[in-house]
């Protein structure tokens, strides 16, 4: 989300917005390709996310005293106390930035947690974004490393808006400057996959690449376009351990749609749709076959 240009200007910034709310975005991956595992541990791969039409809301109240931090959540199952992604999110932006006050966090669940649709990296970022709008100042891409390594990977993409390629463990992000419409379905089951499971039973050697991707496309004008792109090489793992990823994909083909991916980690799918009255129709039979599912329309942002 771009700064507020009247909190760039001279002056207390506290004085301007002393609470307000934020959207963090969900966020799909159209393709994801793993390119090796690094001497550090981590692995680089080639992504490009794009952000969706719905997400978690957070409401922020500026605190008086520096370096305080408060924080609820709707769900008990999501940390944002001491050591949450939230949290570290707060300390790393108000020290980065000088912010001199605290920070309360109301936080409403909307994406799914362990879903692979970077809920906690875009609440994490929306916390960045607050400090950011508070202080008056914007964190510089040279600090995006960092973010990736002390915060989480998926943190510098949810920083500023639009689709973007994501390169590296996330820490290089190259914006994508036009996406066609996509009228999307998601599909969660309810079953959470851990992300650092899903890494540590990588094959890497089938999946590595030898020669990296090195034209990134910044302009798709069609559906038709994304068709190369649309590949998880993450399915690899996932789908022998858990086949009701398998039975959502299939499920979303037979519907009707033109591809269904995994996205991330797992375990949400998605389907995307040239026609939205298609995909709303398709919607409607997968509800009724999986009343017990999690499953939304969505759109990308543009």
């Amino acid at each position: 989300m771009p700064l507020d240009a009247s909190l760039t200007s001279e002056g207390d910034p506290l004085s301007l917005a002393m609470k307000f709310t934020l959207i963090a975005h969900a966020k799909i991956n159209l393709g994801l390709r793993i390119m090796g595992k690094r001497s550090d541990g981590y692995h680089n791969l080639q992504s490009l996310m794009v952000p969706l039409n719905f997400g978690d809301t957070l409401e922020f109240e500026v605190l008086p005293e520096l370096g305080a931090w408060e924080a609820t959540c709707d769900r008990s199952d999501v940390p944002v106390g001491e050591g949450s992604l939230v949290e570290k999110a707060f300390r790393f932006a108000a020290r980065t930035l000088g912010y001199p006050a605290g920070l309360k966090l109301v936080l409403r669940k909307s994406i799914p947690t362990g879903a692979g649709l970077g809920g906690g990296s875009s609440d994490a970022a929306a916390v960045m974004r607050a400090v950011e709008r508070l202080a008056g100042r914007a964190l510089s891409p040279e600090t995006y490393p960092e973010i990736a390594y002390t915060v989480g990977a998926d943190v510098p993409f949810f920083l500023r808006d639009g689709a973007k390629w994501v390169l590296g463990i996330g820490e290089e992000v190259r914006p994508v400057a036009s996406l066609p419409p996509l009228h999307l379905i998601l599909v969660h089951p309810g079953v959470g996959i851990a992300t650092k499971w899903v890494y540590s039973q990588l094959k890497i050697n089938p999946l590595t690449s030898p020669t990296p991707i090195v034209n990134f496309r910044a302009v798709f004008e069609s559906v038709a376009d994304l068709r190369s792109h649309l590949t998880n090489d993450l399915e690899s793992v996932v789908l022998p351990h858990y086949p009701v990823v398998g039975e959502m994909k299939q499920d979303l083909t037979t519907l009707g749609a033109d591809a269904a991916l995994m996205s991330g980690s797992g375990s949400t799918v998605f389907g995307l749709y040239s026609d939205p009255h298609k995909r709303d129709e398709a919607l409607k039979a997968l509800q009724a076959r999986h009343p017990n599912w999690w499953m939304t329309s969505a759109s990308n942002l543009t």
